[in-house]
C-alpha cells in the first residue's frame, strides 16, 4: 500500500491466517485515522486493527468533520467494532 503521508500505520499478515493494522496516534492522529479508514476502506474490512487510537469524544472541538465518532462509525461500517 501506499502512505500518502500517512507514516504511523503498518499493516502485515500474520501467519497467512489474518491480516493486522498497527495504528499509533500522531500529532493529527484522529484525522490521519480517518483518512487512513477513507483511503483503503475496501481492504479493511477483514483486518484486525489495534493500537493506540488516541481519541475519544470528550476532546471534541466545533464543528470538526473527522473526529472519534466519525471514526468509530467508519470502522463499524466496515464491520469492525471498537
Amino acid at each position: 500500500m501506499e502512505a500518502y503521508g500517512l507514516e504511523w500505520f503498518i499493516s502485515c499478515a500474520v501467519k497467512d491466517e489474518f491480516s493486522l493494522l498497527g495504528v499509533w496516534g500522531g500529532d493529527s492522529y484522529i484525522k490521519d485515522i480517518d483518512a487512513y479508514l477513507q483511503i483503503y476502506n475496501e481492504k479493511l474490512k477483514d483486518m484486525l486493527i489495534c493500537g493506540d487510537f488516541n481519541s475519544n469524544s470528550c476532546w471534541y472541538k466545533k464543528n470538526k468533520r473527522r473526529n472519534h465518532s466519525a471514526v468509530v462509525n467508519g470502522l463499524e461500517n466496515l464491520g469492525l467494532y471498537c
